[in-house]
C-alpha cells in the first residue's frame, strides 16, 4: 500500500471521527505519521470534501484514456513536410537570400515565435493629451 493510499484511509478515518480537515492535516496524524511525504493541505481538504459529499471509496478517480505522449503516427504525419514543401521552402529562402545580398534596401528581420511588445513610454504630460 502506498503512502498516498494510506493517507487517504487516515483522512477517511479522521472524517468519520468528526475531525476537521485542518485538524487532520496539521495537528493529528498526517504530518506526524508521514513527515515530508504528507499530502498537501489542498489534497487533504479535497478528500474531506469528497467524503462529506458521500464518497465511500479511497481509490483515486479513473483518468481519461489519453495517450501518455502526443507523439503518434498521426500527429507526426501532420507536422512532417513533404518533399515538395521542403523544396519550396528551400527555393523561397534561396531567393530571399539572393535578394538580400543584391539589394541594399532589402532587410531581413528574423526571430523566434515569442510575442514581443514594444512600448515607448511617454511623459505624464504627453499621455494626458
Amino acid at each position: 500500500m502506498t503512502d498516498v493510499k494510506e493517507q487517504q484511509i487516515c483522512i477517511k478515518f479522521c472524517f468519520k471521527l468528526g475531525k476537521t480537515a485542518a485538524e487532520t492535516h496539521q495537528m493529528l496524524m498526517l504530518k506526524e505519521a508521514f513527515g515530508d511525504n504528507t499530502l498537501g493541505q489542498t489534497q487533504t481538504y479535497e478528500w474531506f470534501k469528497r467524503f462529506k459529499n458521500g464518497r465511500v471509496s479511497v481509490d483515486d478517480d479513473e483518468h481519461s484514456e489519453r495517450p501518455l505522449t502526443g507523439t503518434t503516427t498521426e500527429n507526426v504525419a501532420k507536422v512532417l513536410l513533404s518533399n515538395d514543401q521542403k523544396e519550396h521552402r528551400t527555393a523561397v529562402c534561396t531567393e530571399l537570400n539572393e535578394q538580400a545580398e543584391n539589394d541594399p534596401n532589402f532587410n531581413i528581420v528574423s526571430g523566434d515565435e515569442t510575442w514581443l511588445f514594444g512600448y515607448d513610454p511617454e511623459t505624464k504630460q504627453q499621455s494626458s493629451h
